[in-house]
């Protein structure tokens, strides 16, 4: 069973086998935060190292290039985060050159790709790189029993600030919402409700909303898992007035102000512009549309706790959530001040005695 290490995020393993009279032991890291993919990782560790064991001989080569692009097809694309993650597979795939085999690369190669990075980018830019190479490598290995190397990745993750949460303030929404065009306040809304990413809810279908049993249904969220939420009224109200398309499946369209004067689906860049504009005229400084998920995500845990925003959220991990939990510390401080200013007298130090 995968078991957690004190100085690492990520599940371990460590599991012997005994193969014709003579004893293997198969241990590392999954590089999964879950325990439900941990396992996954874990019988696909064990299962290669008998493979192994039985035949004798090492697996078929592939490269970098070869790798990602089938990683991409099979998982990445269909996932919201694809843009971002199309973005850090180039950079990987230009730093340790496409070509290469997936079975030559080094712990040596990560130092010094790690090295050059991070003199240009964010600690936090070049981890999820690195997580990145990691993921393309198990699901390689895992899915396509192709070689890659034996890399020690807890190593290579570098140190990172701790984790920002910005919460929209009651103050700040209401200007907000008074700036902003009609078709993006409901999308932005339909986002502060749900906690959901921008790129998830512009993807949002017709066939994802169900009015009548008020469910909403996220497809192909990380690890390509659809995740389920309910409605409330206010947001069942917003989903119905909502209109619909012959032309267009989505949810969410903006009346475009050119000659034709129809409306369309938001592309994934085609809402920023009006946004900045709107937190420039409110007077909102140092938020962003993703945001409105850690306020979402707040206000769930200040009123149900961080299992209920684990929920909302769809994450696999509560520890992924635990950045919300200054939430409840930060309520709990409160009512402990409150509870000594009501009922607790204060003591005072006089001349080396206590009085009350």
């Amino acid at each position: 069973m995968p078991f957690r290490k004190k100085d690492s995020p990520f599940w371990q393993y460590d599991r012997t086998f005994t193969l014709k009279g003579k004893r293997y032991r198969v241990r590392g890291s999954t590089g999964e935060r879950g325990k439900a993919a941990a396992r996954e990782v874990e019988e696909a560790e064990v299962a290669a190292a008998r493979q192994i064991a039985i035949h004798g001989e090492s697996a078929p080569e592939i490269t970098l290039d070869e790798a990602f692009g089938t990683y991409a097809a099979n998982i990445a694309m269909s996932q919201p985060s694809w843009r971002t993650t199309k973005y850090q597979a180039q950079t990987v795939l230009n730093g340790l050159k496409k070509a290469t085999l997936a079975s030559e690369i080094k712990d040596a190669t990560l130092t010094s790709y790690i090295a050059k990075r991070r003199a240009t980018v964010a600690n936090a830019t070049v981890n999820r790189e690195i997580q990145l190479l990691r993921r393309v490598f198990n699901y390689t290995k895992r899915n396509l029993k192709m070689a890659v190397a034996d890399i020690d990745w807890d190593a290579h993750i570098l140190k990172e600030p701790k984790g920002r949460v910005r919460e929209l303030t009651v103050a700040e929404e209401a200007r907000l919402f008074k700036h902003l065009p009609a078709d993006l306040r409901d999308l932005v809304e339909f986002c502060l409700i749900t906690g959901c990413r921008a790129g998830s809810a512009i993807k949002l279908e017709w066939r994802d909303i169900d009015l009548d049993s008020r469910i909403v249904v996220f497809r192909n969220m990380k690890g390509g898992e659809h995740h389920t939420i309910p409605m409330t009224e206010r947001l069942r109200n917003l989903l119905a007035d909502q209109p619909r398309l012959l032309h267009i499946n989505r949810v969410f369209t903006y009346e475009w102000r050119g000659l034709a004067r129809k409306r369309r689906a938001f592309t994934a860049s085609g809402w920023k512009k009006p946004w900045k504009e709107a937190l420039s005229k409110a007077g909102i400084v140092d938020f962003k549309f993703h945001d409105l998920r850690h306020t979402a995500a707040s206000r769930t845990t200040r009123v149900a706790g961080i299992a209920a925003t684990q929920k909302l959220l769809g994450h696999a991990d509560i520890s992924t959530t635990q950045r919300y939990s200054h939430v409840q510390m930060d309520d709990l401080l409160k009512a402990m001040e409150t509870s000594e200013a009501t009922h607790i007298q204060p003591t005072i130090k006089k001349d080396g005695k206590l009085t009350g």
